[in-house]
Parts: structure tokens; sequence; C-alpha cells
């Protein structure tokens, strides 16, 4: 089940974050065609669940469990489940990059919290080139209103893209929007 759940679900990329996911209009319903496959989820999730009580160690168990999680919408279990995470490996820099989106997820307005922003400073110490830090971080500082900065992160994430991947595209797209707030000619 756990092999199936990161197959599914998992975002070796690790910079998905596109805004918050929409909540299905009618979860649950018999109706639903997807209805069968949300019961499977929870089924798994509670084997999961199970399975971590029995070895509350396992780094791996919390972090698919926090991507599954969130994946279902249950963005403060899967912080919590992600928060047990980093306690096992603190000094992982691709942990607290998931721990700081984690928190993001779990804010009202989708704004990059102050302890988020510590984590991925803390992350990008480590490792200057982590892509979802270096994304997460010009998030951060286009929300505060200084593009110079995000684009700084933004553009250290492009050299290291493919530049035919659609990650590349997204990216390049968000630093002419910054450009073009400051006034300068695109890129």
């Amino acid at each position: 089940a756990g092999l199936w759940l990161y197959d599914s679900f998992g975002t070796p990329e690790g910079i998905g974050i596109h805004g918050r996911p929409q909540v299905a209009a009618n979860p649950g319903n018999p109706a639903d065609p997807h209805a069968g496959q949300a019961a499977d989820m929870q089924s798994a999730i509670e084997g999961l669940r199970q399975r971590l009580a029995a070895s509350p160690d396992d780094v791996e168990g919390w972090l698919l469990l926090a991507r599954t999680l969130r994946s279902q919408q249950q963005f403060a279990e899967a912080a919590d489940a992600m928060e047990r995470a980093h306690a096992l490996a603190p000094d992982n820099p691709s942990i607290m990059a998931d721990l700081a989106e984690a928190w993001i997820y779990n804010t009202p307005d989708g704004r990059v919290p102050q302890e988020s922003r510590a984590l991925l400073e803390r992350a990008l110490d480590i490792d200057p080139d982590l892509q979802k830090g270096l994304w997460l971080m010009g998030i951060a500082a286009m929300q505060d209103g200084d593009d110079a900065f995000a684009i700084s992160y933004w553009q250290t994430l492009l050299e290291q893209l493919d530049p035919g991947s659609n990650v590349y595209t997204m990216v390049s797209g968000q630093v002419s929007e910054a450009q073009a707030r400051m006034g300068m000619a695109p890129d």
C-alpha cells in the first residue's frame, strides 16, 4: 500500500505548489464514481497510521502519510505527520521544505508564515540548490512585495530546470511577471 501511495501521490520534483487544491463538491456521495477510491484511500491511510503506531521512527512512513494526507486535503493532519518526520530527521533540507510547505497549506490565505521562512532559510543554508526551497522563498519575497529578491530565487531555480519542462515555463512566467511589476523588460 505504501508504494502504491507514493507512486500515486509522491512528488519527486518537489515544487508542485500551484495554489490550494479545490475541495470536491460532494465527497462521499454514493453517486460519485470516485467514492470507492476515496474509501480505498482512507483504508490505506488507516493502515499506514497503524504501521506508524508500531514503528514510530519510520521517517519515510511519516513522509508518505503527510503527502497522502495533503493529497486528500487533510492539511492539518498532513502538517502533523510532516512535523513527526522532521523531528526524526531535523537536518534534512527536503523535509524542512516539505514542512514549510505544509505550514503554508494551513494558513487561511496561502501566505508564507514566518516559521516557514525561517525553516526554508535553514534548508537553503544546507542545500542552496533545493528547488522547493528556492520556489517557496521566491513566493515569500513576492508576497512581501520584494520582486527583486523573488526573481533572484527563481532565477537560481531556473538554472537547474530543463528549459523544455512545464515547471521551467511556470517559473519563467513568474519571473516575467515580477519583472513587469518592477517596470523591467522581461528577459
